[in-house]
């Protein structure tokens, strides 16, 4: 079909017709904005307990701003391939929003900061799912996942199950590595003793957590860059292991020196420079890999050509179609099915629009009520 007969198909919007689909644009955006400032004071104080985990000293989920900056991008840059999907708002939004809201009230309850966390990840799903639909909720799911898992502090008692493994493991391979290097070395717990009285303790800070879950997010973001799901999770896979070997070869450096004479007290130049030095390794060796795979990727496979056709590149016209519409006119390009609205940022309806709006406002007003 010729450019002009599908001009006259579909026409374009005309002056007249552009100003209301300006302003629905900016009223779905308004919508949209409303109800996600409603959901953060309606769950404010799992956004509370997520925020003293982002700056308290020393916490392992410090990156949590960085985590919410790459959310908002990969968001961003899956919003073609996410406003493609033809999908209606969905009530069951409604479900998955009621859940989250009882298992805040139930964490505030019982005092389980972790539950009113995750509370708040599921309430902004059951919001989007409410105002854009379940098919764009799935295909922004990279968001989603990330912010799960980088994001959202996990439990406390699982982060103390964690940190103690991680000391045992690290003292110990430190001690292994001393005795291959020829160091005499005892080792007693997460503790590494020498002759002289001088010993070095892996201590909760020094036991590589905060280290680990930064570089694994570190390591997501770059899998989440990689053109195919195979060189993605392949480097995810290997973030795990640089992250671990980064913080034994501090470990390491910190007892050869204390062996040597020297004393690297925590807090000092030399125990910072060398927490420094973890980071800079493992970003250098994901950056190698990355750049790697990126010179010996050569011709696209057909995995990558799907991955780029998800996400909106240019597609070759298929053989055929436009010939086919040329030889029967009754033929022409497809409108969309009825209750789809691609490109659309909100696809819910009126009612179901403020139907959210009145709930999350009484759970903001409850939640206000609660905490004063």
């Amino acid at each position: 079909m010729s450019p002009e007969e599908r001009t006259a198909a579909f026409p374009l919007d005309t002056p007249q017709d552009a100003a209301p689909t300006r302003s629905r644009a900016v009223r779905e955006r308004l919508v949209a904005a409303s109800a996600a400032l409603l959901c953060l004071l309606a769950f404010a104080e799992g956004v509370g307990t997520t925020l003293r985990h982002w700056f308290e000293p020393g916490s392992p989920y410090a990156h949590g701003p960085l985590a919410a900056a790459v959310c908002l991008w990969l968001l961003a840059r899956d919003r073609r391939r996410i406003a493609a999907r033809p999908s209606g708002g969905s009530g069951w939004g409604f479900l998955l929003l009621g859940l989250a809201l009882w298992t805040s009230w139930v964490g505030g309850l019982e005092r389980a900061a972790s539950l009113q966390r995750y509370a708040l990840w599921g309430g902004l799903l059951g919001c989007g799912v409410v105002l854009c639909g379940a098919r764009r909720v799935l295909a922004a799911w990279s968001a989603a996942a990330y912010a799960l898992a980088f994001a959202i502090p996990a439990p406390k008692p699982l982060l103390a199950l964690a940190t103690a493994d991680l000391q045992l493991a690290v003292a110990r391979w430190t001690h292994s590595l001393l005795g291959l290097l020829g160091r005499a070395a005892v080792l007693r717990g997460e503790v590494i003793h020498f002759s002289g009285g001088r010993s070095v303790a892996v201590a909760e800070l020094c036991s590589g957590l905060r280290s680990l879950v930064t570089l694994l997010a570190l390591g997501a973001f770059f899998a989440l860059l990689q053109p195919s799901r195979r060189r993605g999770l392949g480097i995810l896979a290997l973030s795990l292991p640089l992250a671990l070997l980064a913080n034994v070869a501090r470990t390491l450096l910190l007892s050869l020196l204390v062996a040597g004479g020297f004393d690297p007290a925590p807090g000092g130049w030399l125990h910072e420079a060398s927490g420094l030095l973890v980071y800079a390794f493992a970003l250098g060796a994901l950056l190698c890999v990355h750049g790697l795979l990126a010179r010996g990727r050569g011709a696209p496979s057909a995995e990558e050509v799907v991955l780029r056709s998800e996400a909106g590149a240019p597609q070759a016209p298929r053989a055929g179609s436009d010939a086919a519409e040329a030889a029967d006119p009754a033929v022409g390009p497809s409108a969309p099915a009825q209750g789809e609205h691609p490109g659309r940022l909100v696809t819910a309806s009126g009612r179901q629009q403020a139907l959210l709006l009145a709930l999350l406002a009484l759970a903001a007003l409850g939640e206000a009520g609660r905490l004063l």
